[in-house]
């Protein structure tokens, strides 16, 4: 990600740009392709005519979260409504507007309502952007130097007068991604405490057996067991767990295998940490299968990694669950794997490529042999140590 830094006057005109001429490019764009997929559909369809007002309206009404409450209280004549962007430089409005909108028809035309949904709809792609990529922040100074360069942006949309056009899906958002970044940065009683938030939003939201409340769930654990609360972190992953298993059983499939996968392991380790030896191998076994069967299909390059950082360090559990039962063989297979894996992702100086080195000491000194044990903990160690000392930018 570029870091681009702007004066106030300059956001102001981008402000500005985005009411007078993006909102209505955006709606000539979806009018097009609906009057393209109506020409185009079954000739049964096409014995209605294409009405332009009634799709524009239905494509208006489904953007932003504007509860139809909140929305009879605007007064469509005032451009300057209280849940509009605040434009602090200079008025360039009128040398923006296209002039061939006056020629338009009357329901072309966009009130206030439809300018704050469109506003709202354009925070959610940024925060939902925002969001993803903040999920694969970690420990690295890399991924922790693009947190620090996030957090800003997520401050000032969560503070300014931006955040009053906030629906609750779009805050969870935001919320979200702010729980993220401070638990890359090691301020986890902070990003517990988020993740407490955006789970009573979402709570609200979707009902308590919604498949966002589960996903959470899980990173709520996750937060939990760097705080070495397993009883708690073990208590949110089979809370999350009984989701995915009730989504299944309504739908006959589960809808986010990923996040099940994530969750099972997640689960695994905790298991292992516990004690429950050959049920940690079980769940991390499941896991890995459900990941080697539902790789995203999608070449969006944030969930690519996510998914490739999630298939690696699921590997390095599975490696370290066959240890602990003794099994070195399967085990050194595994780690091996996940060896390669990390340092493919992540390049040679990272946290995870550490710990995968850490267990293949281990598995080697198992096997007795002694000389690659040494060369093992003497990488690790090395390592951590160069990860320490690196300064943060």
């Amino acid at each position: 990600m570029e870091a681009v830094v702007v004066s106030p006057s300059v956001h102001s005109v981008f402000q500005q740009l985005f009411l007078s001429r993006t909102m209505h490019q955006l709606e000539a764009e979806y009018l097009a392709r609906a009057e393209d997929k109506h020409n185009t559909s079954s000739w049964f369809r096409r014995l209605w005519r294409f009405d332009a007002q009634r799709t524009l309206q239905e494509y208006r009404n489904s953007l932003g979260e504007v509860s139809q409450e909140e929305a009879v209280t605007f007064n469509d004549s005032a451009p300057d409504s209280r849940l509009l962007p605040a434009c602090t430089g200079p008025v360039v409005s009128d040398l923006l507007q296209e002039s061939v909108l006056e020629n338009r028809e009357e329901f072309r035309k966009i009130t206030t309502r439809d300018a704050v949904r469109h506003c709202q709809e354009h925070t959610a792609r940024i925060l939902k952007t925002i969001n993803g990529v903040a999920s694969v922040c970690g420990q690295d100074n890399q991924t922790r130097t693009l947190a620090r360069l996030l957090k800003p942006h997520l401050d000032h949309i969560l503070a300014s007068g931006t955040s009053k056009s906030l629906g609750p899906k779009s805050r969870a958002h935001a919320i979200s991604a702010v729980a993220s970044i401070d638990a890359s940065l090691g301020n986890l009683e902070s990003s517990r405490g988020l993740l407490e938030d955006v789970l009573a939003i979402e709570t609200q939201l979707y009902g308590e057996s919604s498949l966002e409340v589960a996903s959470t769930l899980t990173r709520l654990a996750d937060v939990y067991s760097s705080l070495d609360d397993l009883p708690r972190c073990r208590e949110l992953l089979e809370r999350a767990i009984q989701i995915y298993e009730s989504q299944r059983r309504k739908s006959g499939e589960y809808k986010q295998p990923l996040d099940y996968a994530r969750n099972l392991s997640a689960l695994g380790a905790t298991y292992g940490s516990l004690g429950f030896k050959e049920r940690s191998r079980d769940y991390i076994a499941r896991s890995f299968s459900i990941l080697q069967s539902a790789a995203p299909t999608n070449p969006d390059e944030v969930e690519a990694r996510r998914f490739t950082s999630d298939v690696a360090s699921t590997l390095t559990d599975l490696g370290h669950a066959y240890l602990s039962l003794g099994e070195t063989t399967p085990a050194r297979r595994f780690l091996d794997m996940a060896l390669n894996g990390h340092k493919n992702i992540h390049g040679d100086e990272h946290p995870e490529v550490v710990r995968t080195l850490t267990v293949l000491g281990i598995a080697y000194t198992m096997q007795g042999n002694w000389p690659e044990a040494r060369k093992m903990r003497k990488e690790a160690g090395k390592l951590q140590a160069k990860l320490d000392a690196k300064p943060l930018i």
